[in-house]
């Protein structure tokens, strides 16, 4: 070999490379903006959750006496809530009287035997019901009467963190309570200082060996999951579009008798697969791997089920589709396979940061980390690993990541049906934002599903940043900001024609007549039907009647009504049955009215709601078809919801709090078929049917 040589090409790749302004940004620029704002980040988000870790009351459920002094020493704590009581089962309250359970045995570097005290503690701990629990043994009362030692255990759940603050606050409070009975005991039996107890804290960790280490598996692996997934389909996407483009391919393609939206289906189908089968491959390998090295560790446990694995594999495919049609967007505008790299490197930095976050051990998932694009679904996994996911946050999880998973796909569709894009043109990414529209037209199905996601991620966020201004500000601001504004807007912007995508058009006397009768009884199927096959939790329920102010005279009956009856009626309508049924009219008219139907019961983010919400969108989506006129829409919204309302201000609780009597729902079917029979005979066009002539 010739040095020289090797010198001189070596100077040449080296100062091409660096000629490459997107290279030295990869190799420079983000590594020093990335791990700074990484650090920093993660350092916020620490001290933010440990701020409102502090901040937060710690419900403590006590079993057995307490003595008084105890008791007045910890109530005085304000950063303790004591139930007394709380989930005590009789049975075992009997037993630890009668001295059939003692206080466990601790022993250094084991954990004590599990007892059915454990088990209690745990179920109240793992219910949220209370952070940690306080067991007075009975042998408290009698070793304060004979300057003895008493007992009492705090048992919390290690996996919280929240459970571990209630921990620590007890056991600071106990402490302190016991060096001043040590004082007064010390001096009043004239003993020197030491010489004396008092009370032995026992600590105890009532958290399962699988959660343990469910927990472990679920804070590291998941994150590591996430970035493996995030490469599954990178070089994928690249290939399918930048390097057809290097290899001419693409120009055969789009030459052949295809459409665009045929060609981005397929590609994304592809992708999508690739991504899938590394998720699979990953999440199989890394848990096998974690579960042989668990059980080499004592008193580690790692028992994963099948239908785990497969809800896991199931919470990856929404990120699958909004990787995909990410990746092949912004792809698709390289010329070659290492421009392709270049443009995708930045996305992926971008996409796999928040991924840090599901390495915190205090981020669970909750109506808020819920909408948090790829960190829901991470800290989804996370909670089927620990056996936490709760069935209304894994449908606001995947519910919300399906709003993503759209917009990137419908990103991809738009840049697929640009032939000059395609074609390896210097097209810039901001063209895709010309969405123009010919005056008079209307939405169509993609702006539909768009205006959907975008309302429903605002609704989110708005709601979020008003929550602390009071129920009737949130009321006010809500729906016209995050439900009206947005389909408004867009009707301008695009100079779409208001009168047919709102349906803005007179109503009949007979389209009238059908709607106060359909407002009237489409409640009692609601109350007497879907109630009884699903009947709302207590905590659904209350948050209704919160949200509602039923308990609160001092609201006026009149404002309620017009803030959660009229005003919904009139925006959720102009959303739904105005501009997104409009958009989905060439569809169909069943499916038209069934998909808007779908995305109006999926936009109240209750599994429980989804039933009557469904039923309820789909009689109205028919009403506002058969007359068109958004006016039926409104009637019926306003009066099943200022119906329902009265009844639940008069009866003092939220709606559904009891199931309507069987005669009262059969009433109310009879009236909602009579309400559609006279819809029925309202043609599509407002007119009424002549039967008789038209056979």
């Amino acid at each position: 070999m010739r040095p020289r040589l090797a010198w001189i090409i070596y100077r040449k790749e080296l100062l091409d490379s660096l000629r490459d302004r997107r290279t030295l940004v990869m190799m420079l620029g983000i590594p020093v903006l990335l791990y700074p704002m990484l650090m920093m980040g993660m350092a916020k988000l620490q001290e933010s959750q440990s701020e409102a870790r502090e901040a937060r009351r710690s419900v403590v459920a006590v079993w057995g006496r307490m003595p008084d002094t105890l008791e007045a020493r910890l109530r005085g704590n304000a950063k303790l809530e004591l139930k007394v009581d709380l989930d005590y089962p009789a049975a075992l309250r009997s037993e630890v009287a009668a001295g059939r359970v003692l206080p466990p045995e601790v022993k250094p570097g084991k954990n004590p035997a599990e007892t059915s005290v454990t088990r209690a503690a745990r179920q109240v701990t793992l219910d949220r019901r209370a952070d940690a629990v306080l067991l007075v043994w009975p042998d408290m009362d009698a070793a304060r009467r004979d300057n003895g030692q008493g007992t009492v255990s705090v048992l919390f759940d290690s996996v919280r963190p929240d459970s571990g603050k209630a921990r620590e606050r007890l056991t600071d409070e106990i402490q302190e309570w016991r060096r001043s009975e040590l004082s007064e005991r010390e001096r009043t039996m004239r003993l020197p200082p030491g010489f004396t107890r008092a009370v032995e804290i026992l600590s105890e960790n009532v958290a399962a060996p699988q959660r343990k280490s469910g927990m472990l598996l679920g804070t590291m692996l998941c994150a590591m999951l996430l970035l493996m997934s995030a490469m599954g389909g990178f070089y994928t996407a690249i290939d399918q579009t930048a390097g057809e483009k290097e290899r001419g391919t693409m120009q055969t393609l789009l030459c052949a008798p295809l459409r665009s939206t045929e060609i981005i289906a397929g590609k994304f189908l592809a992708v999508c697969t690739v991504s899938l089968a590394a998720s699979a491959a990953n999440l199989i390998s890394m848990s096998l791997t974690a579960g042989r090295i668990a059980n080499g560790i004592p008193g580690v446990e790692l028992k994963m089920t099948w239908s785990v694995f497969a809800l896991a594999l199931v919470a990856m495919i929404p990120i699958a589709f909004t990787l995909s049609g990410l990746y092949l967007a912004v792809a698709a505008f390289a010329r070659d396979f290492k421009e392709g790299q270049n443009l995708l490197a930045p996305v992926m930095t971008l996409i796999i940061l928040p991924v840090f976050a599901l390495m915190n051990p205090s981020v669970e998932l909750s109506r808020t980390t819920a909408f948090i694009p790829v960190v829901n679904l991470g800290l989804l996994v996370k909670a089927l690993f620990l056996g936490e996911a709760k069935a209304d946050l894994v449908f606001l999880a995947l519910l919300s990541s399906a709003a993503y998973a759209t917009l990137a796909i419908l990103l991809a569709a738009r840049v697929f049906e640009r032939e000059t894009v395609m074609l390896g043109g210097r097209e810039q990414i901001r063209g895709l934002l010309d969405f123009s529209a010919s005056r008079g037209g209307v939405p169509s199905a993609a702006w539909s599903l768009t205006m959907f996601c975008i309302v429903l991620v605002a609704n989110f966020y708005g709601q979020l940043a008003l929550v602390n201004h009071g129920v009737l500000v949130l009321l006010a601001v809500v729906f016209v900001a995050f439900f009206l504004a947005p389909p408004v807007a867009a009707t301008a912007l695009m100079r779409f024609s208001w009168r047919d995508t709102f349906q803005l058009r007179p109503l009949s006397g007979r389209g009238v007549a059908a709607s106060v009768v359909l407002g009237l009884s489409a409640w009692t199927v609601a109350a007497g039907v879907f109630f009884r096959i699903l009947p709302p939790p207590e905590s659904l329920r209350k948050a209704l009647e919160e949200v509602l102010m039923i308990r609160d005279a001092s609201v006026p009956l009149g404002l309620l009504l017009f803030l959660a009856a009229v005003q919904p009626a009139i925006c959720e309508e102009a959303l739904f049955r105005g501009f997104i049924q409009t958009g989905l009219r060439g569809a169909g008219k069943w499916a038209a009215i069934g998909v808007t139907a779908l995305l109006f019961a999926l936009a109240h983010g209750s599994l429980h709601r989804m039933p009557p919400t469904l039923f309820l969108g789909l009689v109205i989506g028919y009403a506002v078809w058969q007359t068109r006129s958004i006016l039926a829409g409104v009637i019926i919204h306003g009066l099943n919801n200022g119906l329902a309302l009265w009844l639940a201000r008069e009866g003092g609780s939220a709606a559904g709090d009891a199931v309507l009597p069987w005669r009262w729902t059969l009433a109310g079917v009879v009236l909602v078929a009579c309400g559609l029979g006279m819809l029925w005979r309202i043609d599509s066009t407002g007119s009424t049917h002549n039967r008789e002539s038209a056979g």
